[in-house]
């Protein structure tokens, strides 16, 4: 069910069927009155032809809302239209959130009352947007922190994201292989050009690694690539 909730006077959050959302913004500020009636007809807007892929006429309904004295277009300003997806479970407390990687992860609150799922998820979308790294361990913290303090909750459980597993097992490799050497991790940070804190992370399995890097520590470790 598509579900819409205002960001502030002039911002609208849609909330669509796949766990992405969209942002509308108006040009003037919106009155309470037309924001209770807004939050009732955009839905029905999206779910009438967004669903269908026909966006030409989202958008054209969206420009014949200016009968009621609000104009309200797609907001496509960069840091306005939120790239994570967050996908919410039957039981209200388990949500299913793809990064802008793609890298999906389970996590779990307490129960939420159904006026404060929208809310929660368009915070949760926001937090992995403007936390989003490599470092998938510094990543989670502050979103975790993020979602600890506001009003309607007061804590998450992460549980292994669908990566995590490859990562530990790639990170135990560069170990053992280090180990064999008789190698610091500090030393072949240094030859491979690497923070030394971000090369303890990704023995670990906490740090994201893409072929870039890869190469770089095999090439320290004198591996070829498929050493993994």
């Amino acid at each position: 069910m598509i579900k819409a909730i205002f960001l502030n006077d002039s911002r609208i959050c849609v909330a669509i069927h796949d766990g992405s959302f969209m942002v509308l913004k108006s040009s003037e500020p919106i009155s309470k009155r037309l924001q209770e009636q807004l939050v009732e007809v955009v839905p029905n807007l999206f779910d009438k032809y967004y669903s269908l892929g026909m966006m030409n006429m989202l958008v054209r309904s969206l420009m014949d809302l200016e009968n009621q004295g609000v104009h309200l277009e797609l907001d496509l300003e960069e840091g306005h239209q939120l790239q994570t997806k967050v996908l919410v479970e039957d039981d209200k407390k388990s949500f299913t959130v793809t990064a802008k990687d793609g890298e999906v992860f389970k996590i779990r609150s307490i129960p939420l009352k159904e006026e404060d799922i929208l809310p929660f998820t368009i915070t949760l979308a926001q937090s992995f947007d403007e936390h989003f790294c490599d470092d998938k361990g510094y990543m989670t913290y502050k979103v975790f922190v993020d979602m600890t303090f506001i009003k309607y909750h007061g804590y998450i459980q992460f549980e292994e994201s669908d990566r995590y597993a490859e990562r530990k097992r790639i990170g135990n490799r560069i170990r053992e292989i280090r180990e064999e050497k008789k190698m610091k991790a500090k030393y072949l940070a240094q030859i491979a050009g690497i923070d030394a804190s971000n090369w303890s992370r990704i023995e670990d399995g906490s740090y994201s690694v893409g072929l870039d890097i890869l190469q770089k520590i095999a090439r320290a470790l004198g591996k070829k690539i498929d050493f993994v």
